[in-house]
C-alpha cells in the first residue's frame, strides 16, 4: 500500500468539484463512524472476555484504589 501525506489527500480532494467534495466529505465521515463504531465493539468484547476469564473486574474508582494500595 502506497504511503500517501495527508497534505496530498487535501490537495487531491481539492481537484474535485465541489459536489464531489461534498460527497468525499460524507462517505468518509460514514466510514469514519463506522470504523470508530467496530473498534469500540471489539474493545467492548475483549473487555467481557477478559472479565470472563477473571483478568479483569468490574469496580468502582475507590475499588480500583483499594486493589492498588
Amino acid at each position: 500500500m502506497a504511503t500517501t501525506s495527508i497534505q496530498g489527500i487535501i490537495e487531491e480532494a481539492e481537484l474535485l468539484s465541489f459536489e464531489d467534495q461534498r460527497i468525499f466529505i460524507d462517505l468518509f465521515q460514514k466510514r469514519f463512524i463506522e470504523s470508530r463504531r467496530n473498534e469500540i465493539d471489539n474493545n467492548g468484547k475483549r473487555t467481557i472476555k477478559a472479565i470472563k476469564e477473571k483478568k479483569a473486574k468490574i469496580g468502582s474508582l475507590d475499588d480500583f484504589i483499594n486493589d492498588v494500595d
